[in-house]
């Protein structure tokens, strides 16, 4: 990966959000916020990425964009669709906190303990094993540069670069820095990997080998399909379930009951929970531990997502409600003039009335 690649994307994700101006928002009132109010954050947040609207119409590209995001939550519960109109100055205070205030977080408190903790060894394990790791992560890029800075304030691109001279001198660490890691955050990841591979076919690559570790099952199997497309019997995916990330641990619950911690998971109820389609782990860690999967890992380009990952999409989901909730309120008492719980009780009113 060479430097250039992410602090161009990164400096680009700056200069967006410092086009709105500063902001600062208290957050230390919002560590409760009502479960109906983070249920409704999250699933606008996957209408629009699916580039839906409220009743589940596609009407835009499919990608998530945090400047629509303000304007569907503003239309929604602050003013009436037709009354919307982007200059008003409340508006944009609101967008301005909102963004900037996704931007401030400390996005290193979400990454895995276990990951940070044993980065040492899974590097020196798996950067002589494999091709080429690749960091790919999809997000709002294009609009205001939030999965580029969310990915930035992590620290783990960093934290790769101080580990690798330790393991391998300064000169060989950096060549492999270069020639060994990639950097492939998009606003669509399936369309970046899509271009990504036909251009291996167009410099004249007749096969490949992917090992990809997601939290999504259904990325897994839409890797494998697109792999397939492209490659045809020649191509290979490992396909590597985060079971640890939120949705494994969902899926846990559904299978063995809320009253069994995700912790007291034994290898074989993971592996039955995950099905033959993938290799289930625990943790990141696990993946250097499975001398057969480090085997079949062997040669491969390693595809890393980051949300749920690399990074607590739990913990990640409370910070960004509190976040989203302080510009909320902040909103609602100076376009609304009210104060106190009347703003929780005119957010849920307005939220109930959606349905």
């Amino acid at each position: 990966m060479s430097q250039l690649k992410y602090q161009t994307a990164e400096a680009d994700a700056a200069m967006k959000v410092s086009s709105l101006g500063s902001t600062s928002l208290d957050l230390k009132e919002y560590e409760s916020i009502p479960k109906e109010l983070v249920d409704y954050f999250f699933r606008l947040q996957v209408q629009i990425e699916k580039g839906h609207d409220q009743s589940g119409v596609s009407v835009r590209k499919s990608a998530m964009d945090y400047r629509e995001y303000a304007r569907r939550i503003w239309s929604e519960l602050i003013v009436s669709e037709g009354s919307f109109t982007p200059d008003d100055p409340v508006f944009q205070e609101f967008e301005r906190d909102l963004i900037g205030g996704l931007h401030s977080i400390d996005q290193s408190s979400t990454v895995y303990t276990d990951l940070r903790e044993n980065l040492p060894r899974i590097i020196e394990v798996l950067y002589p094993l494999v091709q080429k790791t690749v960091l790919w992560s999809t997000g709002d890029v294009e609009s205001t540069g939030y999965q580029v800075v969310k990915i930035a304030r992590s620290g783990v691109i960093e934290d790769v670069r101080r580990t690798l001279p330790g393991l391998l001198g300064d000169e060989t660490a950096e060549e492999a820095f270069r020639k060994k890691t990639d950097y492939m955050v998009a606003d669509n990841k399936m369309d970046a990997l899509r271009k990504y591979l036909q251009k291996k076919v167009e410099s004249g690559k007749t096969s490949i080998k992917l090992a990809v570790v997601e939290d999504s099952r259904g990325t897994l199997d839409k890797v494998k399909a697109l792999v397939a497309e492209i490659f045809g019997e020649s191509g290979e995916v490992i396909s590597v379930w985060a079971t640890y990330s939120r949705e494994g641990r969902s899926e846990f619950v559904k299978q063995y009951g809320s009253e069994r911690s995700f912790e007291s998971a034994t290898d074989e109820e993971i592996r039955t929970m995950a099905g033959d389609k993938c290799v289930p782990v625990k943790s990141f860690s696990a993946i250097v531990d499975d001398p057969e999967l480090l085997k079949s890992l062997e040669g491969s380009e390693l595809f890393i997502d980051f949300d749920g990952v690399v990074s607590d999409n739990i913990a990640m989901r409370k910070e960004q409600s509190r976040v989203k909730m302080a510009a909320l309120v902040k909103a609602v008492e100076e376009k609304k003039e009210l104060h106190g719980d009347d703003v929780e009780k005119y957010l849920l009113e307005r939220l109930r009335s959606l349905h």
